[in-house]
């Protein structure tokens, strides 16, 4: 019998965590937010277990099994295993360009915004760099959070209890209802000819509903305003609820006489990328090298975006203009030579070279315009082109311009390089291919360094090789199997080990049980009488 514990919520939860379940009563068919995982991996009380998410369960299994499904992955180990599965997949491929250069696609995403560290430090420069350009123009930064009433949330926060209000919302509905105030909220700051601008985070409380962090920036002038437009925004749904006022909108005045507004949002970065610098541990004391990849998680099942700039230029072209290092100095002047695109665009572009390879966000900031200039006015955009279709997509296709199609049927667009007021930069000079990852073999004549390979190959073994190899399986001693057979039970008798099989065994039984609902036929519309009896094939 498993071991149970009881917290002051009047949840039980198992050691192996195969079930969770009220000790008083409950619906028969809970939503998918009564299963949600809790903020940071961690819970405010012990009844929350250490959760991990699959997408599949979430979105998918929703999906076929309907809304009030109770398809679940519940431990954070099948999460971590996805991912292995997903690298080993990316350490299967490689990508070959023109010059013969080939990288396994593990190695290039580790080059880009995969990478959490490269991913977290470039938030953290252009938060840095855009509060260093407001404070040039004199602009004031404010902190500003935005929470969802209280239908949304299926627990308490301080009693960790279930919440008599709660209606069903989803963590997706949550970020909805977010995503439509912040609408309306900057289409009456637009209508009153304000512009704010800075960057929103959006992470989620302890039952894993989402809330808003916003920094942004304005004249002073404007501070008041946009607070009071912000709060009654706030507060039209549900304003009498208990906690409305206090909870539901919240505004802090940046100090700079404490620290910058760059450190003080600092900690949420750290907390929803990896949970590396900044912070040691998330509210409820759990180490964040842990809760930080829980919160990605949750983020990914319910396609919640984290990050999010408002006002700013394109990120896009800051991007595409870092391609363009001093290694790439001689294929950018032989394109300016073939285009010739005017003295005056090859010194605006130098600029915007020289600043984004210095990481100088705020001398880019000035110069595609400064803080909120619209993208149609901004001096540099990305360029973007049909695919054509090539090969047999070429010859099946019936149009006179044979364009490539998605999976869906839409035209596939691509990204070439830049449009430099008006101008067309390329700043892709590969071009790459996919294919399996070949054997590093001293057998594999194919492979670069093997055999006949040239005066680089690979050296004779010193195995013989001539009587062939032995391959006739043996039998260990009583002795040895005996301790080998107790190792083995000793680890699968692990609870966490026990939890991982029962995990993905749960997870085998969803699918078949999603997949057989999804193919059953119709329901047939014969009436058997009681005398009578049909051989369950036959059904």
């Amino acid at each position: 019998m498993r071991q149970k514990k009881r917290c002051a919520s009047g949840w039980s939860a198992s050691r192996s965590t195969k079930s969770i379940r009220p000790i008083t009563s409950r619906p028969s068919a809970p939503s998918w937010r009564d299963l949600r995982m809790p903020s940071g991996g961690a819970a405010s009380c012990a009844c929350w277990p250490v959760a991990g998410w699959s997408s599949w369960s979430a979105r998918s299994a929703t999906s076929i099994a309907g809304p009030a499904s109770t398809a679940r992955i519940p431990r954070w180990s099948v999460a971590r295993a996805q991912k292995a599965r997903n690298h080993a997949l990316l350490e299967a491929i490689e990508a070959i360009n023109q010059h013969g250069q080939y990288y396994t696609l593990a190695e290039l995403s580790e080059l880009g915004l995969a990478n959490p560290d490269h991913r977290r430090a470039e938030l953290m420069l252009r938060i840095r760099e855009t509060e260093t350009e407001a404070r040039r123009l004199g602009h004031i930064g404010v902190f500003y959070t935005l929470t969802c009433p209280s239908r949304f949330h299926p627990v308490r926060a301080k009693s960790c209890t279930r919440n008599p209000v709660y209606d069903g919302y989803s963590p997706r509905d949550a970020q909805r209802y977010l995503t439509n105030l912040w609408a309306r909220i900057r289409s009456a700051l637009a209508r009153e000819d304000i512009g704010i601008y800075g960057v929103r985070v959006a992470e989620p409380h302890h039952d894993g509903t989402p809330h808003w962090h916003l920094l942004m920036w304005m004249q002073p002038d404007h501070v008041d305003q946009v607070e009071t437009v912000m709060r009654d925004y706030a507060l039209q749904d549900s304003p009498d609820e208990p906690g409305a006022e206090a909870n539901r909108f919240q505004a802090k005045l940046i100090d700079y006489s404490k620290g910058t507004a760059a450190g003080y949002v600092a900690k949420y970065i750290s907390k929803n990328v990896n949970g590396q610098q900044f912070v040691e541990a998330d509210e409820y004391g759990r180490d964040m090298k842990s809760s930080a990849p829980r919160v990605e998680a949750w983020a990914a099942v319910w396609g919640i975006r984290q990050f999010q700039f408002v006002g700013l230029p394109s990120v896009t072209v800051w991007r595409e203009v870092r391609r363009l290092t001093e290694q790439q100095a001689q294929q950018l002047a032989a394109w300016e030579d073939a285009t010739n695109p005017g003295r005056k665009i090859r010194e605006f572009m130098a600029q915007v070279r020289t600043a984004c390879n210095a990481g100088a966000w705020d001398q880019f900031l000035r110069l595609m315009g400064g803080p909120l200039t619209p993208r149609a006015d901004q001096p540099v955009r990305p360029w973007r082109e049909w695919r054509m279709a090539t090969g047999t997509d070429a010859e099946r296709c019936d149009q006179e311009i044979p364009f490539a199609r998605g999976s869906y049927g839409d035209r596939v667009e691509v990204t070439y390089g830049l449009l430099v007021k008006g101008a067309e930069y390329l700043t892709r000079f590969y071009s790459w291919t996919m294919r399996p990852k070949a054997r590093n073999s001293a057998y594999d004549f194919s492979q670069r360094g093997s055999y006949g390979g040239g005066a680089a190959a690979d050296p004779w073994t010193r195995v013989n090789n001539c009587t062939g190899i032995d391959i006739t399986p043996r039998q260990p001693d009583p002795q040895t199997a005996e301790q080998q057979k107790k190792h083995y039970q000793e680890w699968r008798s692990r609870p966490e080990v026990r939890a991982e099989i029962e995990a993905e065994q749960e997870e085998i039984d969803r699918v078949r049980d999603a997949l057989a609902r999804l193919l059953a036929p119709p329901p047939s519309e014969a009436v058997l009488l009681p005398d009578e009896y049909m051989p369950p094939e036959l059904a």
